[in-house]
């Protein structure tokens, strides 16, 4: 899970550079780990040239333990009985013509 961690690091440096190249003298607020974990479910259903771009975006290397490892991490994030409350919430949303597989829908959940 530690190469996770370094992807997420990395992936929210990127971001932040990317939004501040405009104006750097502006405050920025966003949620990295929220962005990339939505971002994890797309890429779950990602192939080809897609994956390997969105891969290249998460700054992700391997593609087997990447959803297992956000499942852990947004459980330890989300877990009770902390000094700190904190609740992550991502859903998909999809056009009503279009049918998800089964496999893909319940991976997301």
């Amino acid at each position: 899970m530690d190469d996770l961690y370094e992807a997420n690091g990395s992936f929210a440096i990127s971001l932040l550079k990317m939004l501040g190249e405009e104006d750097s003298s502006r405050n920025v607020f966003f949620s990295p780990l929220s962005i990339s974990s939505a971002l994890a479910m797309v890429f779950m259903g990602a192939k080809g040239n897609t994956a390997a771009q969105m891969s290249q975006a998460l700054c992700l290397n391997r593609g087997g333990e990447i959803h297992q490892g956000f499942r852990s991490l947004l459980k330890e994030v989300n877990k009770s009985g902390t000094q700190y409350l904190l609740r992550t919430a991502n859903r998909l949303f999809g056009e009503k013509t279009c049918d998800f597989l089964p496999a893909f829908r319940e991976s997301c959940q």
